[in-house]
């Protein structure tokens, strides 16, 4: 009995490696085809792999603020800055994103 139970745990990690590398090779394959699709100027397309991306990878920073960015220079500020929030949430750090997310306060006149 310990053998099956060991062999169900084996079967069941090789599966979740398989479906987790399978989400990540994914995640990277829509995240470079929304960047080519962002400078060809297809930004539809563009929202619709990252949104893809982000649905893979909630913590993903760059497709979050790639996204704002988009909308940004699309006028639609209140998507912007949803995205621009989420991207500075988790890397704080990242000067771009915050640059991203002042403009943002500027243009909406969110100065709080």
């Amino acid at each position: 009995m310990t053998n099956l139970r060991f062999n169900i745990l084996i079967l069941f990690s090789i599966l979740t490696f398989k479906v987790l590398s399978q989400d990540s090779e994914k995640f990277d394959l829509n995240f470079s085809l929304s960047q080519t699709q962002i400078m060809l100027g297809n930004t539809d397309s563009a929202k619709t792999l990252l949104l893809s991306c982000i649905e893979l990878n909630p913590k993903s920073s760059a497709s979050n603020y790639s996204l704002a960015y988009i909308y940004y220079n699309e006028s639609d500020y209140f998507n912007a800055m949803t995205y621009a929030e989420k991207a500075v949430e988790i890397k704080q750090d990242n000067l771009w994103y915050l640059r991203l997310l002042n403009d943002l306060y500027i243009k909406t006149n969110s100065y709080d």
